[in-house]
């Protein structure tokens, strides 16, 4: 999305994130950042400069290193944290924007054939 490569980690409506599943996000922020930074992937590093984590879970049950390294990454902008509730209403809204898109299209479609 928008040159940003976008990794999701969705838990299960309910779920409280623990510290074993913080430290599986850092890795992955680790890891992206290494992945992107190897002279290698340059041309990659081209297309997507930027990644961002979205986690979707409900509530947080993190202490300690954990939270610090979620505050951190959080306010960084390296991660997003959206509840169920708001991950469903912004998926229905794109999905509506996407739809009336689609329809806009397939009327521009039949008048071009009229």
């Amino acid at each position: 999305q928008d040159n940003v490569l976008q990794l999701i980690e969705i838990k299960q409506p309910n779920h409280s994130l623990q510290d074993d599943e913080m430290e599986r996000i850092q890795r992955y922020h680790d890891l992206m950042r290494e992945f992107l930074d190897m002279p290698g992937n340059a041309s990659f590093r081209n297309l997507f400069p930027k990644f961002r984590i979205t986690l979707v879970c409900d509530r947080l049950s993190l202490r300690g290193v954990h939270q610090g390294a979620f505050v951190g990454l959080a306010d960084s902008g390296a991660l997003e944290h959206l509840n169920w509730r708001s991950f469903l209403l912004r998926t229905r809204k794109m999905h509506e924007e996407f739809l009336t898109e689609a329809d806009r299209q397939k009327r521009l479609a039949i008048m071009e054939k009229e």
